[in-house]
This record gives structure tokens, sequence and C-alpha cells, in this order.
């Protein structure tokens, strides 16, 4: 019975501290957003912790869960329903398409393809017409240098052992 019990946390575990850890990350994303221009000073937690995530553990964010994730980041940003859900998709299929060359590396590495990922992914909005070349500069490097210690927490979180 109690084999069952530790089988049955440890499955939940997996899932559950990814799953919260990307929402709070979302909820720390969008909430900014009402204080006028404080937003674009905002490191993009949600492409930190997806990046995270889906590099090391890539069966506990599943597709449909990162599309209901940015449909509720256009509903709290009161945005075109669907963009959000499709620029994390297509981030997902990214991270995906690139971790045999990630996983398991040195952290200057994992950090490096996180610079390239989210640089090809702001390029969506400065395509789109939404930002300037200047706020998306300092929102890239304020995620960039934001995502060693939010990498470390999730690290200890990742591999803690109750």
């Amino acid at each position: 019975m109690l084999k069952k019990l530790k089988k049955i946390t440890r499955i939940v575990n997996f899932f559950l501290i990814p799953s919260l850890t990307i929402i709070i990350s979302l909820f720390a994303e969008v909430f900014p957003f009402r204080i006028s221009n404080f937003s674009l000073f905002i490191p993009l937690f949600l492409y930190i912790t997806l990046y995270y995530w889906i590099t090391y553990r890539p069966r506990a964010v599943p597709y449909l869960f990162v599309f209901f994730i940015g449909l509720l980041k256009d509903i709290l940003n009161s945005n075109i329903w669907g963009l959000s859900s499709l620029c994390l998709l297509f981030f997902q299929i990214l991270i995906k398409s690139q971790r045999k060359y990630i996983y398991n590396r040195v952290f200057v590495v994992v950090w490096s393809g996180f610079m390239f990922s989210l640089a090809l992914m702001l390029l969506i909005p400065l395509i789109l017409d939404k930002f300037t070349i200047n706020v998306i500069s300092i929102q890239w490097l304020i995620s960039v240098l934001a995502y060693v210690p939010i990498h470390w927490l999730l690290n200890k979180l990742d591999n803690y052992k109750a």
C-alpha cells in the first residue's frame, strides 16, 4: 500500500510541479500589464519556465496544456485569442526539435539555447509591428539575465525529494 502511494505521489509530482510553475509564471508575467509601461521591464517568465520544463521534462508539458496556457494569456491580456497559443506551441516545437543538442549539456549550452530560441520568438511581435526593436531588445536582455536564477530555482524544485 505504501509503495503504491509513493508511486502515485511521484506521478502527481511529475506533472503537478511543472504545471503549477508554468501557471504561476503566467500570472507573474500578465498581472504587471495593469501598470503602464512597467510590463516592458518584466522578464518573460512564461518562456523561461516553458523552456526549462520542455527541455528537462517534455512529457510533463503536453501540447494541449500549452495551448490552453496561451489561450488564458490572451484572455488575461485582452489579446487576439489564439495568438499566444500559436507562439507558445511554436516555441514548444522549436525546443523539442533542438532538445537533443541541449539536454544533458553544460549550463552555458542550455542558456545559449534559451537565448537563441527567445530571440526567434521575439521576432514575431517585431514582424507583427506590436513593439519596436528597442523594447524587444530590452525584454530579451532582461529575460536572458533572469533565466539563470529561475533555472536554478526550477532545478531545485525538479530535484527536490520529499
